[in-house]
């Protein structure tokens, strides 16, 4: 998945190792618990965490996109 810097988002497959492995080289993995989020034409990288009212702040998220 590419998040495009005006967050519009594209499924590719790379077929090309060499470019994937150039693609990489300076990433960093998501970790457990993290989520992009995009918002005011910006995305950023959000660690998970509890919420003032005790959810985590994925259990909130998976609560609003069922309504």
């Amino acid at each position: 998945m590419i998040v495009m810097p005006d967050g519009r988002t594209m499924m590719r497959t790379v077929r090309d190792r060499a470019m994937l492995d150039e693609l990489v080289k300076k990433g960093k993995p998501l970790e457990a618990g993290q989520m992009i989020v995009m918002s005011g034409g910006k995305t950023y990288i959000v660690e998970d965490s509890r919420m003032p009212d005790g959810k985590m702040l994925t259990e909130m998220l998976i609560l609003m996109s069922a309504d």
